[in-house]
């Protein structure tokens, strides 16, 4: 194996290795993008179900904070009712009938009340749900994203280590061809004046020193 031939293998492995090497530290780095971007949608995904499940019994509460506030509301007018009545006042007329009604009113405007506040936490807890897919959509996309750059990582890898290449072998043959001229040179120089001058050529402009 001549000297330009080992340069040009040495030259050749060095390009393999850096063109390898960076590929691979791509290829892990978009791996872990990859993966952590999913894990947050996973996480994000999560948070959204406990947010609409949340916000499914804040509905159901306030439904039923609803119906025992009118039950309540029932069970005083009854009691009021039996009291009056044995009282032997007329409970569906006069002062007695104005405040049963009263009773009503304000009972209702109580349960009505809790299933606002029910629908209302509902509501805010909905709106939590949306941005959390919304996070977990955005997180996704980078996934996906950091999946195909995989794809690009790979083809630029292979350019880079086909352009070391190609750059080596186009370096070892302008050496290979300078020694061999240098070579025809030396042997010309001591018949032909040709020779001489192309043998003082090459001693001044030597195309050993550019490599």
């Amino acid at each position: 194996m001549t000297g330009s031939t080992a340069l040009l293998y040495a030259s050749l492995a060095a390009s393999a290795l850096g063109a390898v090497t960076s590929t691979v530290a791509g290829l892990r780095q978009a791996d872990e993008q990859s993966k952590q971007a999913q894990a947050n949608a996973d996480v994000a995904n999560q948070n959204a179900k406990l947010a609409e499940e949340e916000a499914r019994q804040s509905r159901r509460e306030g439904f039923e904070n609803k119906l025992k506030k009118r039950q309540e509301v029932a069970g005083l007018i009854g009691s009021q009712r039996a009291a009056q009545g044995a009282s032997g006042a007329l409970v569906d007329s006069g002062s007695f009938m104005d405040l049963e009604l009263d009773t009503v009113d304000k009972g209702e405007a109580d349960a009505l009340a809790f299933e606002k506040a029910g629908y209302d936490n509902a509501y805010t807890k909905d709106l939590e749900a949306y941005n959390y897919k919304n996070q977990a959509l955005n997180f996704e996309n980078q996934a996906r994203q950091a999946k195909s750059s995989k794809k690009g990582i790979l083809l630029s890898g292979g350019m880079t280590l086909l352009g070391s290449a190609a750059q080596a072998g186009s370096n070892w043959y302008s050496r290979n061809q300078w020694d061999k001229l240098l070579k025809a040179g030396k042997t010309a120089s001591g018949s032909t004046s040709a020779g001489k001058s192309f043998n003082g050529v090459g001693n001044i402009y030597n195309p050993k020193s550019y490599f």
